[in-house]
């Protein structure tokens, strides 16, 4: 069902508000689109932009575990060595 022509009209006139209001967003928007619709998302590149993506992504969880594991071994070592100087 082909939109009427108000209805073309009104579509046209939201979508140019919206690109003045986000230029930035509406570029990326656009961006993004050509590049899944020119066959991007399965080329090596965007293998590997993904799989540093969840590398970096990994970080913070991995560190908070890490950071987490250290304290509890120095407060366990603290305790020993002050119970072993009394």
């Amino acid at each position: 069902m082909e939109p009427r022509g108000d209805e073309r009209a009104g579509y046209t006139e939201a979508l140019s508000e919206n690109i003045r209001k986000r230029p930035y967003t509406s570029l990326a928007l656009a961006l993004g689109t050509g590049y899944v619709l020119g066959g991007g998302l399965t080329s090596r590149t965007t293998v590997r932009v993904l799989s540093l993506g969840l590398k970096l992504a990994m970080i913070p969880f991995v560190q908070d575990k890490l950071l987490n594991a250290a304290d509890v071994v120095l407060r366990e070592a603290l305790k020993r060595q002050e119970g072993g100087v009394s």
